[in-house]
């Protein structure tokens, strides 16, 4: 809204109404004056309503004002503005609202609007309507003036002064031209609402119900068609008379389809009877309106529940509907097949997603085009996402009443792990109250305000229930906590490792008590509830993760298998999916003192785990298909020139003489360490399963002696040491430090002259522990969340990271002050669906190095059709 000739400010900037500033004149209606305004309280920018000054002493206005401020503070819907606080100052009595960005539809009308565009305005406006109705309150005075559209895209309802509540006021009539809001007493018998837009029973004076918004909005929607006002006449008396006699002219002629003008015309009957009796009602029917982007034809397809969009490129084979493939992207699906409907399409990666709102709404957690996190909410078919303002966050859970857990300040504690502070806040707006550190995941009991939460610490992670009661226990990491619809049961992922996508689906009582334990996959991520199974993403053979489903008595059954990486974020009460499809690459960038950094990715999953010295040769791994199954270790020059492989496996080191090459092997299980030869020889086994092996290998300086990250039994993780000889094992893993403790996976913490292994306690505080025994060493400084790549090649610092953090900032730690210089920041330079970069190799000169990083390029869908 912008201010007019006629517009005119009566409260100066600088003016203040309680805790709010008054920053701006944005414009003034017949309601009332919005300025822009400063909450000092929170630092935030607000739209402050308040009555002009000649106005604040009539009674009928100053009652309808405040009837406004009852109405709409009533809402909370995501195409309703947000009310923040009422109040008066001095004789001012004011109204606090959301600053919305945009402008009102009226401002985008005067020709006719894509049909697109129509049906994607119209089908939020009528969500709108659909929250009012449900609070038992009707708008009655529907108009482009009261419809705002935001920058990015999405429609609020304004101005609810004329809504009926309960008993309506008694108000003094008047009446003016055809753009005029007519008002009287708001009983039978009286006129209420703005010449153009009423419909037929506002215009008798007659009861005006939900059908009656239905009606304006019919209006609004033929409008924004055809560029032309529906019932615009010379005079008031004119316009009436069209309301009550005139029948709308056919959409024809302007290009609308039919199927559009139908749900038009439906809007228009001026019998209530004939309307949609619900605006929830005209939501299915915009919504059963699907397009055809080739010839920007509209046609009736099956309602919301039954339809969706195809996903090109992507092959899936319905495993528990039927036999058989099928390529997703054709419009119309076989019946019994799963039909999708895609709701992203920029580049970056989704991180999370959740149902909102019962469903009406869509939060996602994403990184678009090289940005950081953020979180988004979209609807279906709804255009562009609105960001919600909480980066750097990511969305954890979302409740039917439009709460939200996130997660802010977000790092990662493993390659696929993320961990932050715990928030909860409104979806209509607000300021996150903090709940909790360390979060890894969290869910909503249902019907209560209590949540479920895993959290990092303790040796490992921990579920608890409520907050601080901990019910289970798991050495690894876990994620994806979910509560049952009836709140018995949960079920969350327990990865036996961390850094690794594998682990064991695990169901339990709200005591902790285990029910199920499905267990040996390979990749696991994402699962939900439906009814008493649960549904999730995973793969037992190394293959892309599809879609299956575990009851209460551990029967497993597949329900979807792809030829791409599906993760399953949740599941709507009406069984319609919110899944994720995802292209994941790893890659290698090396750099040096001069000079561009070199792309030294091979395949689809290079990760750098060591490089030589004299910085001319990396070790490498491929992770993902490229590595076959098992994966594979590799030798590459840095010049480019094509790698050796050595064997399967992955992250470890060279030996100090270059003869061998660490490796972990998951194929067999379990895990266990082997050395490869560079040149002739065979691949040597060096642990009997005994200790569980994680990434993270290392050489000490001597050659004689390995250190490597694992855990036994259901113990947490610590740093062993294992004696070796040309290669092979002379004895038996001895522990090093004391259960709980962790080195990054990627790193080589061990120091220069073999004496010290740098580690992380279970507090997250790095320590240096004795190769040989004895105390550890404390680490000077704050060193809560830093990851260690290697000691500088004097021994007397650490170069440390985030992990997680795009891009990494790499320090060098002196280990007796705590003091920290910056050393790189390392980032592709298309950081688009850049997640995290890592693993980090520095040569003890720090002269070369080089760096993975992981790119995720995803996809939103609604699936239908599921069984």
């Amino acid at each position: 809204m912008s201010p007019s000739a006629e517009s005119v400010s009566t409260l100066p900037v600088g003016t203040k109404l309680g805790p709010y500033e008054i920053l701006g004149f944005i414009g003034a209606g017949g309601m009332g004056e919005v300025h822009r305004a400063r909450d000092t309280r929170l630092n935030r920018e607000v739209a402050v309503k308040v009555l002009p000054e000649g106005l604040r002493g009539h009674p009928t206005r100053l009652r309808r004002f405040e009837k406004e401020a009852r109405a709409a503070g009533a809402l909370h819907h995501p195409n309703l503005v947000v009310v923040h606080d009422v109040g008066s100052h001095e004789g001012i009595p004011y109204v606090v609202t959301e600053l919305l960005d945009g402008g009102s539809l009226r401002e985008r009308m005067g020709e006719p609007m894509p049909a697109r565009k129509v049906v994607e305005i119209g089908r939020q406006i009528a969500q709108g309507l659909a929250a009012v109705h449900a609070k038992g309150i009707v708008h009655r005075d529907l108009k482009p003036e009261n419809l705002f559209v935001t920058r990015d895209g999405r429609v609020k309802i304004l101005d609810f002064g004329l809504a009926k509540i309960a008993r309506p006021d008694v108000e003094a009539g008047e009446v003016g031209g055809e753009d005029s809001t007519l008002s009287g007493v708001t009983e039978p018998g009286t006129v209420m609402g703005t010449m153009g837009y009423m419909s037929p029973e506002q215009v008798r004076g007659r009861e005006a119900d939900a059908r009656s918004d239905v009606f304006s909005l019919g209006v609004v929607l033929h409008e924004m068609l055809t560029g032309r006002r529906l019932f615009r006449r010379e005079s008031a008396v004119e316009t009436m008379n069209a309301i009550l006699t005139d029948d709308p002219p056919p959409l024809a002629p302007t290009g609308a389809p039919p199927a559009l003008e139908r749900v038009v015309l439906r809007c228009l009957e001026r019998n209530p009877d004939d309307r949609y009796d619900s605006a929830q009602k005209l939501v299915y029917a915009l919504e059963a309106l699907s397009f055809d982007t080739s010839s920007r034809r509209v046609s009736a397809v099956a309602p919301p529940h039954r339809r969706g969009l195809m996903a090109a490129g992507l092959l899936l084979v319905a495993g528990a509907v039927g036999a058989g493939g099928y390529l997703l992207g054709r419009r119309d699906a076989e019946p019994g097949q799963p039909r999708f409907e895609q709701l992203t399409f920029r580049r970056g990666a989704v991180q999370s997603a959740r149902f909102a709102l019962g469903g009406h709404s869509i939060v996602y957690g994403a990184a678009w085009d090289g940005n950081p996190l953020e979180v988004y909410e979209a609807v279906a078919g709804g255009g562009e996402a609105r960001a919600l303002g909480l980066a750097p966050a990511e969305i954890l859970a979302a409740s039917r009443e439009g709460e939200l857990a996130v997660l802010l300040r977000v790092r990662r504690i493993d390659s696929m792990i993320r961990a932050g502070t715990l928030a909860r806040v409104r979806l209509v707006g607000g300021q996150p109250r903090e709940l909790a550190e360390d979060v890894l995941a969290a869910d909503w009991v249902p019907g209560g305000d209590e949540l479920a939460i895993v959290r990092a610490g303790h040796g490992g992670s921990q579920l608890e229930l409520p907050v601080g009661n901990a019910v289970y226990h798991s050495p690894g990491t876990m994620s994806g906590v979910r509560v049952s619809p009836d709140g018995r049961w949960l079920a969350i992922v327990d990865h036996s490792r961390p850094g690794d996508d594998d682990g064991a689906l695990v169901i339990l009582d709200r005591q902790g008590k285990v029910r199920v334990r499905s267990a040996d996959w390979v990749s696991l991520f994402g699962l939900a509830w439906r009814d008493d199974e649960v549904w999730f993403t995973g793969s037992r053979d190394d293959t892309r993760r599809g879609l299956r489903a575990v009851n209460l008595d551990g029967k497993e059954r597949l329900l979807l298998q792809a030829a791409t990486t599906l993760t399953l974020f949740d599941i709507a009460g009406d069984g319609t999916l919110l899944m994720g499809s995802e292209a994941r690459r790893y890659g290698v960038m090396k750099g040096g003192e001069s000079g561009p950094e070199r792309d030294l990715s091979w395949f689809d999953g290079t990760v750098a785990w060591d490089l030589t010295p004299d910085g001319e040769t990396l070790v490498a791994a491929e992770v993902i298909e490229g590595g076959g199954p098992g994966y594979s270790m590799f030798l590459r020059r840095t010049d480019g020139s094509d790698p050796v492989r050595l064997g399967s496996g992955s992250g470890g080191s060279l030996s100090p003489d270059g003869k061998w090459v660490l490796a972990v092997q998951t194929q067999p299980a379990p895990p266990r360490l082997v050395a490869l030869p560079v040149g002739p020889g065979q691949a040597r086994v060096l642990t009997d399963g005994s200790v569980l092996v994680s990434h993270g290998s290392r050489w000490l300086p001597d050659g004689k002696r390995i250190m490597f990250p694992g855990s036994e039994g259901d113990a947490g993780f610590r740093v062993y040491v294992l004696d070796v000889s040309d290669g092979a094992a002379t004895g038996k893993p001895r522990a090093i430090t004391p259960v709980g403790t962790r080195t990054y996976f990627g790193g080589n913490p061990v120091s220069p002259d073999g004496k010290w292994v740098a580690a992380a306690d279970a507090e997250d505080r790095l320590a240096l522990y004795p190769v040989d025994g004895g105390e550890a060493r404390p680490v000077a400084g704050d060193t809560r969340g830093k990851q260690v790549i290697r000691f500088s090649g004097d021994g007397r610092a650490l170069y440390l990271f985030v992990h997680g953090e795009v891009p990494a900032r790499v320090v060098r730690h002196d280990l007796d002050t705590g003091a920290e210089t910056p050393w790189k920041e390392l980032v592709p330079a298309d950081g688009a669906g850049v997640t995290h970069v890592c693993p980090i190799v520095i040569t003890p000169d720090g002269r070369h190095y080089a760096y993975s990083f992981v790119r995720h390029m995803s996809e939103l869908f609604l699936v239908r059709g599921v069984r």
